[in-house]
């Protein structure tokens, strides 16, 4: 059949709009639908579990709401926990969770981890306290003058530092740009005021977990005894007044006699009482044993106290002969009297079980009073004996001066004054080195304590000393017998510290500047060290020591010997002490060898190892003896105050020592002529309260929310009850400002950004609900609709 002829089912021909068979027949299939239409459809079935919409009211007129509860209780849970901060509650002893109640529900890592949970949760009530209180500000905004559009999304998200650096905040942020109308956008004041707030919000919803978790967690630390000794027990006591027991100066008039006899080991209230220790630690070290610390034992209560040194300075890159400076060495250890006192005092309360210690796994004392320790700073220089000649034949140069360059006066740097030590060379007079000297003198040694404050009454150093040890110096492949003259400038003080003892664990006094090179090595060359706050206790002046009192360190001595063995007869104490480094060669020379030293060393890196070992040695030697400045070992304790002017006391030397000791009265105008120590305890384990910065910052963070919820209820207090006050808990989810978005007319900023924003100032652009209708809502951003109606209090809407 031709294509032309074509009809329908109903006889109406078709003409072909196209010679194309597909065409055709879609033609067709349309005529066909056309003269068969489908019935009409019908409306869908309603739901009948659907309920039909009820206006509500978005600003209501009331006071409560459900979001009191929140800050309720987020405020309770800290008070709750920092009151163990406060009351500075203790738990229990370190590696005693056993002996704890909670040991029978759980272990310790259990526990903990159950704290840490505590932690959380406290963390989620205050971000969701917080994040109520924001959302009130923000429907604020909304219902006001609006908010701009990049903060809107913060507003949900208060704990989200991921959003600090979107694009949202930081363009809702930033500057408003100069062409954009005020009508559209908020104010430059006020959105950088609302950027800076979310800002801190933010942060600080940040610092609350750590915060919470580090008051929570009990720290590992030494706490307070609350049951004080001053309860059960008076003051111990030294019979010595408190002006010698830290003597501002020492002279020959000050010791006792009895301290007169020579170096004795029974005596060891004398200040050359430890001249054994030092002989044993001069001979470890000559050995190439650690020079420091050098440990002693109190002879009576057994408690140790320690020795230590370190060399200070700057090393000079490149050493020669006539170059060795800085060899300076500081030494310090606690009070010899006060170390005895301690031990003596903790044997006594031990052993009537005073204040529970018997049960506190591990107990520390310390004293209520200021204490201190003696600080030595010694400086050498070194000059050899050949040398010198060339000092006496007129070359100035070459002449023995005491170099100071190293030595720190704390009281002028305390005062930003130039201190005495700046000029740093002080001649040494000539009777202490430009005499003749043969074969046998050279291979001698000698020490000779110098009055330094008589020679120099200006300036009123401390001490000084000089030192002759044998040295074989080879020149050229030629050895020579030779000696070398050590000049050292001394300066002595008092250092403030803190001082405790450890009983159950080292029965060590230790004190806070054990460590010299941890508590004043970064210190020595600052030029600002006038702010360091640790500089005050050491800015007592320095104390002059008489050379009569120094030679109680200095006594005459036989048969000691020297570092190969040989019987040295007639000699001193402190030219004992450098004998230990003195050996006899296979050439029939003497030589001084410092510590490590080996044939091969240049001659400039001997002289500075000899030059510190010298140092070290005057400075222990010097630091211990003025440690046992009080001359007496008659220790007490008061035990009761009477009203009759006496009170009953104990000998606690005795005590310490073995012995038993009744308790004696005695008149109490006597005790002030001595010198009185009151102690208190602490004890290692795990506890609450303010041990560190890090609790005291976390206790300022939680306190802080506290304080953010009190004037949070007081604004809206006076809020609410104003004229135009209101309370909601509208678009409190972003679900909800999600669905209010969707049913809200698009404006021209909005209209295209279904895809994309094409430009970041939409976040810049105010955001703002108002009413739409009689009795609907709807969001707005960017530029102003036409007949724009805020929100109405108590007004229903759908």
């Amino acid at each position: 059949m031709p294509p032309d002829t074509y009809f329908s089912n109903a006889g109406v021909p078709l003409t072909p709009l196209s010679p194309d068979w597909d065409d055709v027949r879609k033609t067709e299939q349309r005529v066909l639908i056309a003269s068969h239409p489908s019935p009409p459809s019908t409306p869908a079935a309603k739901d009948p579990s659907a309920a039909e919409p009820k206006p509500r009211v978005l600003l209501a007129r009331r006071l409560w709401d459900k979001t009191w509860l929140i800050h309720f209780a987020a405020v309770a849970f800290t008070g709750a926990v920092v009151q163990f901060t406060f009351r500075e509650f203790y738990w229990f002893d370190e590696d005693s969770w056993d002996s704890a109640w909670l040991s029978h529900i759980a272990r310790q890592d259990v526990t903990i981890n159950v704290l840490q949970f505590v932690a959380k949760v406290h963390e989620i009530l205050i971000v969701a306290s917080v994040s109520a209180m924001v959302m009130h500000a923000c429907r604020r905004m909304l219902v006001g003058d609006g908010i701009p559009f990049g903060f809107l999304t913060g507003a949900y998200q208060v704990s989200s530092a991921e959003w600090l650096f979107s694009k949202n905040y930081i363009w809702a942020a930033k500057k408003r740009h100069r062409d954009t109308s005020s009508r559209h956008y908020i104010s430059t004041r006020k959105h950088v005021a609302v950027g800076l707030t979310a800002l801190c919000i933010c942060v600080y919803c940040n610092t609350v977990g750590p915060s919470s978790a580090i008051v929570v967690i009990p720290e590992l630390n030494w706490w307070e005894v609350k049951d004080s000794l001053h309860d059960s027990i008076g003051a111990s006591y030294v019979k010595t007044p408190p002006e010698e027991f830290f003597a501002p100066a020492l002279s020959h008039v000050v010791y006792p006699f009895r301290c007169t006899y020579g170096v004795s080991d029974v005596k060891t209230w004398c200040p050359q009482s430890g001249y054994n220790e030092l002989q044993m630690w001069a001979e470890t070290i000559a050995g190439g044993g650690p020079s420091s610390p050098m440990d002693i034992t109190q002879a009576d209560s057994g408690v140790r106290r320690q020795v230590s040194s370190s060399t200070m300075g700057r090393d000079k890159k490149d050493k020669t002969a006539k170059d060795n400076v800085y060899l300076l060495a500081v030494a310090t250890t606690p009070h010899s009297s006060l170390t005895e006192l301690s031990g003596a005092f903790w044997t006594y309360v031990n052993a009537h079980e005073i204040s529970g210690v018997n049960k506190i796994g591990r107990p520390q004392l310390y004293p209520e009073e200021d204490v201190f320790s003696p600080l030595v700073q010694v400086q050498c220089k070194i000059f050899a004996y050949t040398d010198i000649q060339k000092a006496i034949r007129g070359d100035d140069t070459l002449r023995p001066y005491f170099d100071t360059s190293e030595m720190r006066n704390f009281t002028a740097l305390a005062k930003r004054e130039p201190g005495w030590y700046q000029d740093n060379t002080w001649p040494v007079p000539e009777e202490f080195w430009n005499y003749d000297r043969d074969q046998e003198s050279l291979t001698r040694t000698s020490f000779t304590w110098v009055d330094a404050a008589a020679i120099f009454p200006d300036k009123s150093p401390s001490l000084a000393s000089v030192l002759e040890v044998p040295m074989d110096i080879c020149r050229n492949d030629n050895c020579a017998q030779d000696s070398l003259i050590i000049p050292c400038m001394i300066d002595v003080r008092w250092a403030g510290v803190d001082v405790s003892l450890d009983p159950n664990k080292d029965r060590l006094l230790q004190h806070n500047i054990s460590d010299l090179s941890k508590a004043l090595q970064e210190k020595w060359d600052d030029p600002e060290v006038h702010k360091w706050k640790g500089l005050h206790s050491l800015t007592r002046r320095n104390v002059p020591i008489s050379a009569a009192w120094a030679n109680l360190l200095n006594e005459p001595m036989n048969d000691t010997r020297s570092g190969s063995g040989e019987v040295i007869e007639a000699t001193t104490a402190m030219a004992s002490l450098f004998e230990k480094f003195v050996y006899s060669l296979e050439s029939s020379n003497r030589s001084f060898k410092a510590p490590l030293f080996k044939e091969d060393t240049p001659f400039p890196e001997m002289v500075d190892s000899v030059g510190r070992t010298v140092a070290r040695v005057i400075s222990h030697t010097l630091v211990d003896g003025m440690s046992r400045v009080t001359y007496w070992k008659d220790l007490g304790l008061v035990r009761e105050d009477y009203n009759n002017g006496t009170f009953s006391a104990v000998d606690l030397t005795n005590i310490a020592g073995g012995l038993i000791a009744e308790p004696e009265n005695t008149n109490i105008t006597k005790l002030a002529d001595w010198t009185t120590f009151h102690w208190k305890l602490r004890r290692y384990g795990y506890g609450f309260g303010f041990a560190s910065r890090t609790i005291q910052f976390g206790v300022v963070i939680l306190l802080a929310h506290v304080a953010m919820v009190l004037v949070y209820t007081l604004y809206i207090l006076l809020f609410r009850f104003s004229k135009r006050g209101w309370s909601s808990g509208a678009w409190g989810g972003l679900d909800e400002m999600l669905l209010l978005a969707l049913t809200s007319q698009p404006t021209e900023t909005t209209r295209y950004a279904g895809t994309r924003i094409s430009s970041n100032r939409m976040f810049e652009a105010r955001a703002r609900v108002r009413e739409r209708g009689a009795d609907e809502v709807e969001l707005i951003v960017g530029e102003n609709m036409e007949d724009e109606h805020k929100l109405q209090r108590g007004k229903k809407y759908l």
